[in-house]
């Protein structure tokens, strides 16, 4: 097997994302988890795993609510493409969950962007390796759109929660 220098000389890639793309199940695991720890998501479980492909399911707690998180992360060097958003809502529509996060160690296409903003049944979080490799070394990005959808989603149900005990004291 080539070394990852000899990978990253012939590629032109950033060493770090190609390090991402090599790691064995485990070391991806472990990083995975520590990543969606440090998102306040508990829970991390494997559900299915394919060549290049694993997907994990975390949760996401709030004060009413605990939320189901599908998470897919693709370890590719070449750039995420729009059937393979698509095939992930589908996963989400499958699996009755109203988000997910997706992401890929290489680069997404413009199509790829397109196809996840396209998207109504579900709202799927797309992380590209650049940023996700950002985001392992700042923690911001995934943590404040995971948080804000879920802070979104307690007060809609919060404000039904409302109208329902005025209607109920009018009477």
């Amino acid at each position: 097997m080539p070394t990852i220098e000899d990978i990253y000389r012939h590629a032109k890639l950033d060493p770090a994302l190609l390090r991402l793309r090599y790691l064995p199940p485990d070391d991806l695991d472990s990083l995975v988890e520590r990543y969606v720890t440090r998102c306040d998501l508990q829970e991390l479980r494997t559900r299915e795993r394919r060549a290049g492909q694993t997907t994990y399911r975390a949760q996401l707690t709030c004060e009413l609510f605990a939320l189901s998180i599908p998470i897919r992360v693709y370890q590719r060097t070449s750039r995420l493409q729009a059937h393979q958003v698509d095939a992930f809502a589908g996963y989400l529509q499958r699996t009755g969950a109203p988000v997910g996060v997706l992401i890929s160690t290489g680069d997404v296409t413009r199509e790829a962007v397109r196809a996840c903003r396209q998207t109504t049944a579900v709202r799927i979080v797309l992380l590209p390796g650049p940023e996700w490799l950002a985001d392992l070394d700042h923690h911001r990005l995934v943590k404040s759109r995971l948080r804000a959808w879920c802070d979104d989603a307690f007060r809609r149900v919060r404000s039904c929660d409302l109208s329902r005990k005025d209607r109920r004291g009018v009477r």
